[in-house]
């Protein structure tokens, strides 16, 4: 299989670390991941399904290195480049999420931008009202070419063109 990538270390409660990476092949079975402190001798290692573990009882003040590789049945491929990372020698104090302000920031835009389009779709529904209306008192209703029922032929084959009046509804013929 192929070697996992963009290996990240997380920082949880004291004394541990999320390592977590992505897998470029299906074909991947197992992680098996390697860490040990920089300066030390022994490496710890530990096998999983998962795209992440969590190392735990990590020394303070230590600077450690984290490798991965992925394998099937058949085979395994060749390790991530170290990755170091550094446990404080004081607890890290909690800080919120990057994403938290976000998460508020987001619906507040979207609706801003509701309400705006909301006042936009109003005043050119306002707008188009007010040109149906002087529309409407600029239409020539003496004229009805595309309306049958404003002629008529009589027995001669001439045609009669009806013409409503202006402001009224009385109906002529000439």
């Amino acid at each position: 299989p192929d070697m996992p990538i963009n290996v990240k270390v997380n920082h949880g409660e004291q004394n541990t670390v999320k390592v977590s990476w992505e897998s470029t092949d299906p074909g991947a079975e197992l992680y098996r991941v390697f860490w040990k402190a920089v300066d030390g001798k022994e490496s710890n290692i530990v096998d999983t399904k998962e795209e992440s573990i969590v190392l735990t009882n990590l020394k303070r003040d230590t600077k450690y290195i984290v490798r991965v590789k992925a394998a099937n049945s058949n085979l395994t491929s060749k390790l991530t480049e170290g990755l170091t990372f550094l446990i404080p020698d004081k607890p890290m104090e909690k800080i919120s999420p990057v994403t938290s302000k976000a998460e508020i920031t987001i619906p507040v835009v979207l609706a801003s931008l509701s309400v705006f389009c909301l006042i936009v779709v109003a005043l050119v529904i306002r707008k188009k009202k007010i040109v149906f209306i002087k529309m409407r008192d600029k239409v020539d209703t003496t004229v009805g070419f595309e309306n049958p029922s404003f002629h008529s032929k009589d027995e001669d084959g001439r045609i009669h063109i009806r013409h409503l009046a202006v402001g009224s509804q009385r109906l002529e013929s000439s």
